[in-house]
């Protein structure tokens, strides 16, 4: 049976919004374009694009499935994690709250990032995300970005 709340998030996407990239930083302009597709018979939500944050660009890619119970598991893998970051989270209605867990890339520290997925009106969504030293806690990156379905 197909996931409800994935479903809202299938389609072509594209995301402005801002970020920081480390704690002090100034704020920048943060751009993505993403593809969104239902896969497993509606049981997990795949996604791939592009995000531009001032002058770095990387892709993306996200793998999230629906379990029993309102619980979501996945992976994720972009330019500021090195390897594929595990994620696990809950959701209902329209809010998915994820935790990744991964080696920064650059640094190599473990970092823990919360994602909050709230779709916010048809056709809208809303991504923020806070991640922290995993051992330290001190503030890493954020963002908060306004995706929009772009129609075919």
């Amino acid at each position: 049976m197909a996931d409800a709340l994935l479903e809202q998030l299938a389609g072509e996407w594209i995301g402005k919004g801002t970020g920081i990239q480390r704690p002090g930083a100034p704020s920048e302009s943060l751009y993505c374009r993403i593809a969104s597709e239902i896969v497993e018979d509606g049981a997990a939500l795949e996604q791939t694009g592009r995000c531009a944050l001032g002058n770095d660009t990387g892709a993306l890619q996200v793998r999230i499935r629906a379990l029993a119970g309102g619980l979501y598991d996945g992976t994720m893998t972009s330019p500021a994690m090195r390897g594929a970051a595990a994620i696990a989270g809950t959701g209902g209605g329209r809010r998915l709250e994820l935790e990744a867990v991964y080696e920064d890339s650059k640094t190599g520290r473990p970092i823990r990032s919360l994602v909050s997925l709230s779709v916010i009106a048809d056709g809208q969504y809303r991504m923020v995300t806070r991640a922290s030293d995993a051992a330290t806690g001190e503030p890493g990156q954020s963002s908060d970005v306004l995706f929009r379905r772009q129609e075919p």
